[in-house]
C-alpha cells in the first residue's frame, strides 16, 4: 500500500516552503499524521534528514524513533542531528542509533 494508491496523495509533492506532506505533520505536531505517512511510505524517498532533524527539534520521540527505524543507512548523519538535540530521551535514542 502507498500513499498515492490509497489516498491519492503524493508524498514527495513540496508547497511554496519546501515542505512535503511529512514535514508539515511533523512541524504542526500532527504526531497520528506523521506516523501513518511513514508508515505508508516505506520504501519511498522519504527525505529523512529533514523529517529527522524536525522531529528531534520539536522533541517528539514517537517520531523520531519511527523514522530511526525505518531508514536507509545512508539517509542521515546521526551525529550531526544529536548536535541540535535537547530532549535527554531523544539523545538516548540517537546515541543508541549510531
Amino acid at each position: 500500500m502507498t500513499l498515492q494508491n490509497e489516498f491519492k496523495m503524493d508524498s514527495e509533492v513540496e508547497d511554496k516552503r519546501n515542505q512535503t506532506p511529512l514535514l508539515l505533520a511533523i512541524g504542526e505536531r500532527h504526531e497520528e499524521m506523521a506516523l501513518l505517512i511513514i508508515s505508508l511510505t516505506r520504501g519511498s524517498k522519504i527525505n529523512s534528514s529533514s523529517a529527522l532533524q524536525m522531529a528531534v527539534s520539536t522533541g517528539s520521540y514517537r517520531i523520531t524513533r519511527h523514522l530511526l527505524l525505518n531508514r536507509r543507512e545512508d539517509s542521515f548523519d546521526l551525529e550531526e542531528v544529536q548536535k541540535n538535540c535537547e530532549d535527554k530521551e531523544i539523545l538516548k535514542l540517537l546515541v543508541s542509533s549510531i
